[in-house]
Order: C-alpha cells, then structure tokens, then sequence
C-alpha cells in the first residue's frame, strides 16, 4: 500500500511533494500535519522550494551520519574542517552568501536547529578575524554613522572593556 504524500506549497509558489516520514522531521510541518485536514496543502510562506529540498536533504543526511555536537563556540578557527567530522556537511554547507542566508532563514523558521547551527558556523567562519569595515561590505551594511558618532561608540566599547577588566581584579582587603 503507498502511503500519501505531503503536499508543501513553498513561498515561490511550488509544490513540494515529501513523504510523510519527512515531513514529520519537521516541527513546523508536523504541527500544521497535526492540525490540517489530510487533502490540504500546507503552506510555507517563508521558505522555496529550493530551501526545502536542501532541508530534506540535509535531514537524510542526519539520519545515516550526524556531525558531531556541539559545534564550539566561539569557533576554533575559520576552517570547518577543524571541527566539523563528516566531509559531506562541509560540502553541503559550501554555497553563495546570499543562498546560504536563505538556507539559515527557512532553517530557522522551519526549527532545525542542528543546520541552522551549521549554516551559522559557516557564516561565522567566513567573518572570523574580518574587521569592522570588512564585515559591513560581507553583510552589505551602510556605515550611516557620523565620525564623532562611531568616535563615541569606539570610546564606550573601550570603557566596557575596561569595566569588565576592572570587576574581574579581587579589591584588595
């Protein structure tokens, strides 16, 4: 007997067929299946068809061969290799910027912690040791500070660094 498939209207307007035993991997997709008479499709406005199938992907994966948890943080360095065992995730998480923010976006509303944990690791592997400058071209961010503005926040930066330098010295009795 073939078991029915879950239809998954994606935010770029697809359907996205999955069988139900994915579609149970996801929380969001398991409450609205809950929820939902079986003949509608479950809509998706935040993720596209092309995000979903990474996420399906990327459960399979989990279930013949999980990474190793936790990812440290702050991260060792900004190789992936350093600390991610499985070669497939390192060339699964290799993609464009702006894909890889879409693939953190729908992980995140779809509540798959485990890739929106790597997808983040990746991110902040590209940023590791960038400076300010470099990490508003990464994220394409306009400095709309004036020079006094971005003066008075350096200052407030050191002075919390130095707050915090002084309440870690024991007073002296």
């Amino acid at each position: 007997m073939e078991t029915s498939k879950v239809s998954v209207l994606t935010a770029d307007g697809k359907i996205f067929e999955m069988d139900p035993s994915d579609a149970l991997e996801i929380a969001f997709i398991r409450g609205k299946m809950e929820n939902n008479d079986e003949t509608e499709e479950i809509q998706l406005e935040h993720v596209d068809y092309s995000e979903l199938e990474k996420v399906v992907q990327f459960l399979h994966q989990l279930q013949i061969k999980p990474y190793k948890m936790p990812i440290p943080k702050p991260l060792p360095s900004d190789r992936l290799e350093d600390f991610i065992d499985v070669q497939w995730y390192i060339d699964f998480i290799d993609m464009p910027k702006k894909d890889l923010l879409k693939l953190i976006r729908a992980a995140n509303f779809l509540n798959i912690e485990r890739l929106f944990e790597l997808a983040c690791a990746k991110i902040g592997s590209q940023i590791k040791g960038m400076t300010i400058e470099e990490l508003r071209e990464f994220f394409e961010i306009v400095n709309d500070f004036t020079n006094d503005e971005e003066e008075t926040i350096m200052i407030g930066k050191a002075n919390i660094y130095q707050h915090e330098q002084d309440s870690t010295i024991a007073p002296e009795q």
